[in-house]
């Protein structure tokens, strides 16, 4: 009998990890969890105090394994590992890769090297761009050069972002391993490997490109932010304050349907008075926008947080509480469950946690690769790559 992990969709493919920042580390934490082994190749410690000696933190690293290499001085250890990996994650920004490697031409590498390796390599800015392709940058600047955070936030208020889970995550990641993915489908019938190269810019602009749609339909005007169907603008699309200062519930009774089934709420429990319900029945969803919202600002604030859920839960109404990140409980956060397998858990150097990089003796570093040779020749002789 094979195990989940065994039958994984990725079973028998071998990444190699180049230790970066959280969008690399969140594509090889995903590609772990479908079933990949990834292996992380951390930097070691140097003599100097700077913070730039250290390895990147890292505290997406459930299902992988972790070393520590010298990429400056033991290029030929690194050499070694991907003459029988599948994908190479490259976290750097443009030209560091192919520094670490000794060439100009990553697509000569390949043939060169391993011909069917995939390289997957993940930029903030279009390395293309002449005026941003080499500049440092975080996920706000990717988010900001995309056009995409000019549309986000409240009506007469500054650009609002949501942490940095659009570039980053959405926008990089993601991308990233959609794009690893793509290959390792192509290579099933080409038998070569290939370059992966997503930049978060363009990703979280092809992430928006519905909101495009809406634009070129005459549904969204990109310069009135805060004042579209989607942005809470509309009054049925927002989120309320209840009677609980700093507790919020979201309503999203977008269709006539389910506003209807809010607006039954509201008359069954009795939760806004006669005059208030005529004027959020007064013309369609699509109507009295701005003098409908207030009404609900009032209704919402005069009940608590826990009634809204009571009353919202199991209904068509679209209408949820605004849950605090400590109120989710830990097994309701998924391990990719929706494949219907849980990921091992995570190897760092062997054994390893979830709390990120940890400091590793030469004696113990050299246990540690004796032991990842054994853990690579294995994975190679079982998996010979599906894909």
């Amino acid at each position: 009998m094979t195990s989940d992990r065994e039958s994984a969709p990725l079973a028998g493919t071998l990444v190699i990890e180049l230790a970066g920042l959280a969008p690399v580390p969140f594509a090889g934490l995903i590609l772990s969890d479908l079933g990949a082994s990834v292996l992380r190749i951390d930097r070691p410690p140097s003599a100097s105090s700077s913070s730039d000696s250290l390895p990147a933190p890292d505290f997406l690293t459930r299902g992988k394994r972790a070393v520590q290499l010298d990429l400056k001085r033991d290029r030929a250890r690194l050499l070694h590992l991907l003459a029988s990996a599948d994908v190479l994650l490259d976290p750097y920004r443009p030209g560091v890769l192919e520094s670490i490697l000794g060439t100009k031409d990553l697509h000569g590498f390949i043939q060169q090297h391993n011909p069917r390796l995939i390289i997957g390599r993940l930029v903030g800015f279009p390395r293309t761009l002449p005026s941003h392709g080499r500049m440092a940058g975080h996920d706000l600047n990717y988010l900001a050069l995309s056009g995409i955070l000019s549309l986000l936030g409240r009506k007469g208020a500054k650009p609002a972002f949501p942490h940095n889970l659009l570039a980053d995550f959405a926008g990089g990641s993601l991308m990233l391993v959609l794009g690893v993915l793509a290959a390792l489908i192509a290579r099933q019938h080409s038998g070569a490997g290939t370059l992966v190269d997503i930049n978060m810019v363009q990703g979280v602009q092809y992430l928006a490109s519905f909101l495009r749609a809406f634009q070129v339909h005459g549904l969204l005007d990109p310069t009135q932010r805060g004042a579209n169907l989607l942005d809470s603008g509309a009054h049925n699309y927002d989120v309320y304050e209840t009677s609980d200062k700093g507790r919020y519930v979201s309503l999203a009774a977008l269709e006539p349907q389910f506003y209807a089934k809010f607006i039954g709420l509201l008359k069954a429990n009795e939760m806004a008075t006669h005059d208030e319900m005529t004027q959020l029945t007064k013309g369609s969803v699509l109507q009295g926008w701005d003098e409908k919202k207030p009404v609900l600002e009032q209704v919402f604030r005069r009940h608590a947080y826990d009634k809204w859920e009571q009353v919202g839960m199991g209904t068509d109404a679209c209408l949820v509480g605004v849950r605090l990140m400590d109120e989710v409980p830990n097994g309701q956060w998924p391990k990719f469950s929706g494949v219907g397998f849980e990921p091992v858990k995570s190897g760092h150097g062997g054994d390893g946690n979830d709390e990120g990089w940890e400091a590793m003796s030469e004696e113990r570093v050299l246990k540690s690769w004796q032991d990842v040779d054994k853990w690579v020749q294995a994975r190679v002789r079982d998996g010979k790559a599906k894909l």
